[in-house]
């Protein structure tokens, strides 16, 4: 699997309803499909809805379907009153869902991609190791291994637990039933983190979405509906024309100080390249513009030196009209040829220094 970097915020909404809306789910304590869903749980005592929006941070940001792709970093909830925990220490349950897809499945490929906990301290955690997804519970060792994972292709994983019973499902197919006694009400304080918010080297590569904690069972009917109900939606999202070339730069554009990006966390520069060798995929052009992350957290994320005029970049490109997750990121574009074809670089940093 993969990684990136997210800070995710759960406040309460101003809206109080009298009975649940119609998209309500039973024991549904924290939902985060993507960017622009509604991403919203309901709180039947309160009789409130409660938004869980949030920020990307780190080696992060948005695909083209707005989910989270992350390149080592982490998406972190906000959760100043601990009531994802509180809600699970109640019940002494919990099932946590996610679609993952990660980068790479060789053997160097590691980390955590949904965890409550707090430093290197967690109380649950789903990660990677290699071809494998990996599950652990604080109370209980060794980790437990809950399916097998392709690079570049979608899981739809699941879960489960109350005293005694443990149970995982991939794409909807049980792969695991362990006996498993762990006393949820007896964890510590922690927080949920998707990814390595601690720079502890927890670090995952891949593109999460679709995440959702229970505060109870998931049965297994229902963990199949949720199963086709993800597959329907991934086989809904559009894919975008896209080419790997060898290119040249032939002009870079000047990119600022931070201080310049001003309220912005993340940036983007566009740069002329000049294509010397197509690999795959087709284009309009031999001379095109190429945006690619300089900024991400407000930190740069590229090598000045890696864009001095005549170096030549291995490329993965898109149009940059097939990505409308990155409209009112900020930008700079100081090149001379500005009717070019403009591209997006999707391989995402990091990047060689030269």
């Amino acid at each position: 699997m993969a990684t990136c970097a997210v800070v995710i915020a759960c406040v309460w909404s101003a809206q109080v309803a009298a009975s649940p809306p119609s998209t309500y789910r039973d024991g549904l304590v924290f939902l985060w499909q993507d960017a622009d869903a509604d991403n919203e749980v309901y709180d039947l005592r309160a009789q409130t809805a409660i938004y869980c929006g949030g920020n990307l941070a780190g080696l992060a940001f948005y695909d083209r379907h707005v989910a989270v792709r992350r390149d080592e970093g982490a998406f972190v909830p906000r959760d100043p009153d601990g009531r994802i925990l509180g809600a699970l220490g109640a019940s002494n349950a919990v099932s946590l869902e996610a679609t993952v897809e990660p980068r790479e499945t060789d053997e160097s490929a590691a980390g955590s991609i949904v965890s409550l906990g707090s430093g290197a301290t967690r109380l649950f955690a789903v990660g990677q190791r290699g071809a494998t997804l990996v599950f652990r519970m604080r109370g209980h060792d060794p980790d437990i291994e809950v399916a097998r994972v392709a690079a570049d292709g979608a899981t739809h994983v699941v879960v489960t637990y109350h005293p005694g019973a443990l149970t995982a499902y991939a794409n909807g197919r049980q792969t695991l039933a362990a006996d498993v006694h762990v006393d949820v009400s007896a964890w510590p304080d922690g927080r949920l983190v998707f990814g390595d918010a601690n720079g502890d080297g927890h670090g995952w590569r891949g593109v999460l979405e679709g995440v959702a904690i229970y505060d109870r069972v998931l049965s297994q009917e229902e963990v199949l509906s949720r199963a086709q109900n993800a597959a329907a939606r991934r086989l809904a999202q559009s894919t975008a024309p896209r080419a790997i070339v060898h290119a040249r730069v032939v002009e870079a554009s000047i990119v600022p100080p931070v201080d310049r990006l001003r309220e912005y966390p993340r940036a983007l520069a566009v740069h002329a390249y000049e294509v010397v060798k197509r690999e795959s995929g087709a284009l309009s052009a031999d001379d095109i513009l190429v945006a690619r992350w300089v900024y991400l957290d407000r930190k740069r994320v590229d090598s000045p030196y890696a864009m001095l005029p005549g170096a030549t970049h291995r490329l993965v490109i898109e149009s940059f009209e097939e990505h409308p997750e990155l409209d009112g990121e900020r930008q700079f574009i100081s090149v001379e040829e500005l009717d070019l074809p403009l591209y997006y670089d999707v391989s995402g940093p990091p990047w060689p220094d030269r």
